[in-house]
């Protein structure tokens, strides 16, 4: 087999690009293909061409080419005409890629295009304030991407329905695989309940997110619940700590102390909670199953392909009333026995769906049929 090319937006150490997403894809991806060569998709800072955008949004666009930060997919092929010509001199066999503009355009090799979601599914979901002529271009974009593409793998069911069903895009060569946990592999270990509940948040923004929400549950568990006593970690965000939120600030895992202290934190917890309002899967929730945790997520996105009813968690409706929340949260802590099967069913999705190494194994048998 000729060489595969890791075509990817962000540099090959860049641990924060797409949440850690691109790095991890990479490493995973280099161990299954021995023979792989990593391309930097870096933008060609040359004038000309940034003069010529520039008399294209305002011939095109005039009253939106100010705010306009997407680009045409004919100009991506100028942006990046540097790293296509170091991916055209490995002459690979598979060029993999998370990027929409070089899937549009890299017709002489075979693509595999990784995505967590499609332009359709993300306007007015997570992007809002978009002209119409931004759109029109950004789903012309996606369009090629797709069509050009050999193998689209899909984050979720959610994203894969939309490539299927929004664009045309025949399901034979669509793949759903799950993507995996942001971290090093974590070594099991055993979870138990105490008296002293610790339900995990984790995120570095709070409405969206859903932290008022969770604040509130714990509130209620506290008032509802006298058996125990509840109290919410908050990773992520900075605040002043009380008896039920305790505020942890932010963990960079690219840094060793505060990686163990990361570590520590998802040990000592005993559920997760993220009520979020938009998702397209949540990567969290991976790094979630890693360490054992049963999750609580809402029903939104792509969150249902990865937290499964009774089996790993449970997920609730977007509308959902705190007291249900707080029963479903009650009803994992209050049996011993359901506690320890929940978490191992959490522990054994992430071993055989939500680690890396899974993923690209499962793509690398996809590209081989």
């Amino acid at each position: 087999m000729n060489e595969v090319v890791i075509a990817l937006p962000s540099k090959e150490n860049d641990y924060k690009a797409w949440s850690g997403v691109n790095y991890y894809l990479n490493q995973s991806f280099k161990k299954q293909f021995q023979n792989s060569k990593f391309v930097y998709l870096k933008e060609n800072r040359v004038i000309i061409f940034r003069i010529i955008l520039k008399i294209y949004r305002f011939l095109y666009f005039t009253t939106h080419f100010k705010k306009t930060k997407y680009i045409p997919r004919w100009y991506s092929f100028l942006l990046y005409s540097k790293s296509i010509k170091e991916i055209t001199k490995y002459k690979p066999a598979l060029v993999f890629t998370t990027s929409v503009l070089l899937a549009s355009f890299m017709t002489r090799y075979k693509v595999v295009y990784i995505i967590d979601s499609t332009v359709r599914l993300l306007v007015n979901y997570l992007w809002f304030k978009l002209s119409k002529d931004e759109i029109k271009t950004m789903e012309k974009n996606q369009l090629f991407a797709l069509r050009n593409s050999s193998y689209i793998i899909c984050a979720s069911s959610w994203a894969k329905e939309s490539v299927v069903s929004d664009y045309g895009i025949e399901e034979n060569k669509v793949s759903v695989v799950h993507f995996g946990a942001n971290l090093p592999y974590i070594n099991i270990f055993s979870k138990s309940l105490s008296k002293n509940i610790n339900i995990l948040f984790c995120a570095t923004i709070k409405k969206e997110k859903g932290f008022d929400i969770a604040v509130e549950v714990v509130k209620y568990l506290n008032h509802l619940d006298r058996n125990r006593k509840y109290r919410l970690l908050v990773l992520g965000l900075v605040g002043e700590s009380n008896d039920q939120v305790e505020y942890l600030g932010i963990k960079h895992k690219n840094n060793p102390k505060e990686f163990e202290e990361f570590v520590d934190i998802f040990k000592r917890s005993h559920l997760f909670l993220l009520p979020t309002r938009a998702e397209c899967f949540g990567i969290v929730f991976c790094e979630a199953f890693a360490f054992s945790l049963p999750v609580i997520g809402t029903n939104t996105g792509g969150v249902s392909s990865y937290v499964i009813n009774g089996y790993n968690g449970f997920t609730i409706a977007s509308n959902e009333n705190i007291s249900t929340i707080s029963s479903k949260i009650i009803s994992i802590v209050s049996d011993n026995d359901y506690y320890k099967t929940i978490c191992d069913n959490a522990r054994e999705f992430y071993e055989q769906h939500t680690n890396w190494d899974i993923f690209s194994r499962k793509v690398k048998e996809i590209t081989e049929k």
